[in-house]
């Protein structure tokens, strides 16, 4: 998956697009990469909400635990320059 201005990873190094089960780490990092101030305009939160959206098809297709409960995750959203973002 490709985004305007920002990047998706899963931690530890994994591609995002690669198959989740309810067993593999489900900690994603989304990285804005509009410098200098990674300002939030209409067309840049669509692509945040996008990535989001990205994360939450890839969490429900990891399944659900033993348990039957739906698997856990957590996103970290981080800016690549000075500022984490503006708007």
């Amino acid at each position: 998956m490709t985004y305007q201005n920002l990047t998706l990873s899963r931690i530890p190094n994994a591609a995002s697009t690669s198959a989740t089960t309810a067993d593999d780490t489900q900690i994603y990092l989304i990285t804005l990469r509009k410098a200098p101030e990674n300002r939030i305009a209409t067309a840049f939160a669509q692509e945040i909400i996008r990535a989001l959206r990205d994360v939450e098809r890839m969490v429900e297709a990891a399944g659900k635990d033993k348990q039957g409960a739906g698997v856990g995750a957590a996103v970290i959203i981080r800016g690549n320059g000075e500022k984490f973002w503006s708007t």
